[in-house]
């Protein structure tokens, strides 16, 4: 594995702010700690397929907007130490979606439309309340942001997103509807998100989560 030989406090301060959600701190975040998160998810989740181990960055940026107990502590350790045990949290929450216990390899499709496991949903509950210092403005401003940059998807990317991030359906329910692999989804969506810059997508969704009644 590859490891970073960045100064470990500039990941500190990077992930405090990223955490914080400061605009500023996106673009450096995908430069700096994305990488590493890569090669964590190829080291920790050698044993899944190698198409589900861009699922497990994702989910641990999701785990890291949106859930209050992942909150990073400088005081505590290091940025890089605590992002080992994040994507750990998130190995694990993708091979019991994939690979529920009793069933050590992946569901078929009949199992999977049985057996789908929650979605990837970050409760309003589990925000932190830093979070709500936003204006509703700025809310309603990253929600339409979001919708713009769902336009600019494949259509069937976009359908997928939506209803997953902003209805909280599993990945195997919109694949099942779309009649479609849940694995080409996957690759379909990891690589649109990819170019369209995954984790400030994410951030936007967050916020815009906030302020839906």
């Amino acid at each position: 594995m590859i490891i970073s030989t960045e100064d470990p406090k500039r990941f500190d301060v990077c992930l405090v702010r990223f955490q914080a959600r400061d605009s500023l701190a996106t673009e450096e975040f995908q430069t700096l700690v994305y990488p590493y998160l890569i090669n964590l998810a190829h080291k920790i989740g050698r044993e899944l397929p190698e198409d589900l181990r861009p699922e497990i960055v994702q989910q641990t940026c999701l785990n890291l907007l949106g859930n209050s107990k992942m909150k990073f502590d400088p005081q505590r350790g290091t940025a890089k130490k605590f992002l080992v045990l994040a994507v750990r949290n998130a190995f694990r929450k993708v091979r019991t979606d994939y690979c529920p216990p009793g069933n050590p390899t992946r569901p078929t499709k009949q199992d999977g439309a049985e057996e789908s496991g929650d979605g990837i949903v970050v409760p309003i509950d589990e925000v932190p309340e830093s979070a709500y210092s936003d204006s509703c403005g700025d809310g309603i401003i990253a929600h339409c942001e979001v919708n713009s940059l769902l336009k600019l998807a494949p259509p069937r990317v976009a359908v997928a997103l939506e209803r997953i991030y902003f209805s909280g359906e599993t990945l195997i329910e919109v694949a099942e509807d779309l009649n479609m692999s849940r694995f080409k989804l996957s690759r379909d969506i990891s690589a649109y998100c990819s170019r369209m810059q995954i984790i400030a997508a994410v951030k936007s969704v967050i916020f815009a989560d906030q302020f839906v009644c």
